[in-house]
């Protein structure tokens, strides 16, 4: 008779860059395929969160050293009167060995002179501020619409109306449409006509 046993397990994979989110499922499912001598578990759902990763996502200026941090300050409730806040401001200064004031105090009185504690301790902060921060982005896209133009619709233009697009010509198209569109009137196909006749001035 089968037995049903239910598990949670939190799993953590450090992987470098140039591996994908596939090879780190593929990871996952051969470590728990055979991992009872040979017998098949049955995995009917897991979930690999890297909340740093999303952040910088969601974050505007994601390619500065600051910018994952602007997103929180930007998105999380209340966050300049925020204990959490507050308290992963003084963790982040013990973690980075500057021990003043309240720092100072925490690392002494609440960690015992411990740097092992502080570190855990601020890593889940910074996890939970994440989180927080995603989330307050996510409550105020609610109620509003996002219109995307892309390559495609470039192309397909270019093809309807007789232009033959060389490599990199429709990402100049799409670059013009979000630098120099007149914002009275917005991005519409006669100003992808316009562009596309700039750059291409003779049609096929």
């Amino acid at each position: 008779m089968a037995q049903e046993i239910k598990i949670n397990l939190t799993l953590t994979l450090e992987a470098d860059l140039g591996q994908t989110r596939g090879d780190m499922e593929n990871f996952v499912r051969n470590l728990l395929v055979g991992a009872q001598s040979g017998e098949a578990l049955s995995l009917n759902k897991y979930h690999i969160n890297k909340i740093e990763e999303e952040a910088k996502i969601y974050a505007a200026d994601r390619d500065k050293s600051d910018g994952v941090w602007d997103f929180v300050e930007k998105f999380y409730p209340k966050y300049y009167s925020c204990n959490e806040i507050m308290c992963n401001d003084e963790l982040c200064k013990i973690v980075n060995g500057e021990l003043n004031g309240d720092a100072e105090t925490i690392f002494r009185e609440e960690f015992k002179n411990d740097l092992g504690a502080p570190i855990a301790t601020f890593n889940q902060s910074t996890e939970f501020v994440y989180e927080r921060a995603i989330m307050g982005c996510q409550r105020s896209q609610q109620g509003t619409i996002s219109i995307v133009w892309g390559l495609q619709d470039v192309e397909d233009r270019a093809k309807d109306k007789g232009y033959l697009l060389k490599e990199g010509e429709a990402q100049q198209v799409l670059d013009m449409l979000k630098d120099k569109h007149d914002c009275n009137i917005g991005i519409t196909w006669d100003v992808m006509d316009d562009y596309l006749s700039y750059i291409l001035p003779d049609p096929t």
